[in-house]
């Protein structure tokens, strides 16, 4: 069994728009105070939109991974909801990795 399997942590992704690079710290506050792990992260770029989010043309894109138990990364959403500065965000699961099959090339040629 794995650390995260004893554990019960899942691997989360957490995508945001800010309206400045600075509360990056702000994130980083509401992963500490939800117990999460950040595992890594990528500060912030000023991208523009799309379309106007709560009437802003620009915004700052950052994201990071983290480990978390299931009703913490739920909490997240309830932390980061209210504070008007994350225009949005998204909390994704990451796919648990498999391993690669094992073919043995050499079984079709053997007679």
């Amino acid at each position: 069994m794995s650390e995260n399997q004893v554990s019960g942590k899942k691997a989360y992704e957490l995508c945001f728009l800010l309206t400045a690079a600075e509360l990056e710290s702000e994130i980083i506050d509401a992963l500490k105070q939800v117990q999460a792990e950040v595992t890594s992260s990528k500060s912030p770029a000023l991208i523009q939109l799309a379309y106007p989010v709560k009437k802003q043309t620009s915004a700052y894109f950052g994201y990071c991974q983290f480990k978390a138990l299931p009703a913490d990364a739920k909490l997240l959403k309830e932390v980061l909801g209210p504070n008007s500065k994350v225009l949005r965000f998204l909390v994704l699961t990451l796919p648990k990795k498999k391993p690669a099959p094992v073919r043995d090339y050499g079984a079709e040629y053997k007679s």
